[in-house]
């Protein structure tokens, strides 16, 4: 517990009652805006109770004080994952779950480089002063156009610079207030949670029990995405549209990031993964129709969390819409070349798609053209 939330301080009439012994936080877990922790499952009960009374309230009980916290955001590793909310509180507190593999064997050299070490504390104030100047200019409605401190109006008052700092988005997000989600971004959401509750541990559908019994007890068996775990994700989808310069429009590959939340072993991330990609290619030509082509191929390239490796077949499906939209060469371009799109794995696609594609493109305007024709005639 010293080591999260700092040595204990005593008052000169702590022997008077217990409640009034105290701990020093600077620098600890409770003033943190950012926090990483490390092992979050192995906690014994006290910081348990610290923790969930930290990441629900916001709030550290400090002796005889209740202490405000101003975290944003917190990070937690751990080598074990429990399959159910049952197991650990914490669990549900951390939605989004990344596995990281170990470093490979060429890079495990770097480790006996040793560390250069940093100047933590004086990057985080200097990273706070550029906040600061950030957050004045965006009370003036303006954006920062140089190091001379020149600033103009942007062209778009609703689209956020976050070089400086990431809490002018969510203070940006809270002063908006949450507006309903599109209904075909709805419609996929639930379908995917649906999907991800009924898998078993092995990643395939199955009847899921409600309860499993032991000689001792009966544990609640909850499923992967709660209604705690839906609000959240519809949070995340709203940051998300502000993340890429539209909120008012939230679109499907917001939707992307699911595959972070809706697994707890990696049969189950396998198989939501393929599921989800399926599913936003079957929604890309209602969704080019409805924003066009154009702008549905710039939502794919320029998208912060659609994976690389995503992007290249996202583009391929869209492709005979861009060639009626008229940017057919555009695209083909971007599928070869285009970095944003096509990280090198061109030999990995089914080739045979982007001709499939254009012979589709050319079939459907030559029945246009005969259509056109018969009402002339």
């Amino acid at each position: 517990m010293q080591e999260m939330c700092g040595l204990s301080q005593l008052s000169s009439q702590s022997w008077v009652t217990k409640s009034q012994n105290s701990v020093n936080t600077k620098g600890m877990l409770p003033t943190g805006q950012l926090v990483f922790l490390s092992e979050i499952f192995k906690a014994s009960r006290n910081v348990l109770s610290i923790l969930l009374s930290i990441l629900n309230e916001r709030i550290f009980v400090n002796g005889p004080v209740s202490q405000a916290v101003p975290l944003h955001f917190a990070v937690g590793a751990s080598n074990e994952v429990f399959l159910d909310p049952a197991q650990s509180p914490l669990l549900g507190r951390f939605p989004l779950h990344v596995l990281v593999e170990g470093r490979d064997v060429k890079e495990r050299r770097k480790l006996t480089n040793g560390v250069t070490p940093k100047r933590l504390q004086h990057d985080y104030v200097t990273a706070r002063a550029a906040a600061k100047t950030a957050a004045e200019a965006a009370a003036k409605n303006k954006i920062k156009l140089d190091e001379n401190d020149v600033y103009v109006a942007p062209s778009d008052p609703e689209i956020i610079s976050l070089v400086a700092d990431i809490f002018a988005m969510l203070d940006a997000v809270a002063m908006k207030g949450a507006q309903p989600l599109p209904e075909d971004v709805q419609t996929l959401l639930f379908e995917l949670v649906d999907y991800a509750n009924k898998l078993d541990l092995a990643g395939v559908i199955a009847a899921m029990p409600k309860t499993h019994t032991t000689r001792t007890q009966e544990v609640y068996c909850g499923n992967v995405i709660t209604n705690r775990g839906i609000v959240m994700f519809s949070d995340m989808v709203r940051i998300m549209a502000y993340l890429h310069g539209r909120p008012q429009t939230p679109c499907i590959f917001d939707l992307y990031p699911f595959v972070y939340m809706a697994w707890r072993t990696n049969d189950q991330r396998t198989t939501v993964t393929v599921h989800i990609v399926a599913a936003i290619t079957v929604a890309l030509p209602e969704l080019a129709r409805e924003q066009g082509a154009v702008w549905v191929y710039a939502a794919i390239r320029d998208h912060l969390f659609v994976p690389d490796a995503v992007k290249p077949k996202l583009v391929s499906h869209l492709l005979p819409h861009l060639i009626q939209a008229g940017r057919g060469e555009e695209a083909l371009e971007a599928l070869t070349k285009d970095p944003r799109v096509n990280p090198g794995r061109v030999e990995e696609w089914d080739k045979n798609r982007v001709e499939w594609a254009a012979r589709q493109a050319a079939e459907e305007a030559k029945q246009r053209a005969e259509e056109t024709e018969a009402k002339i005639v």
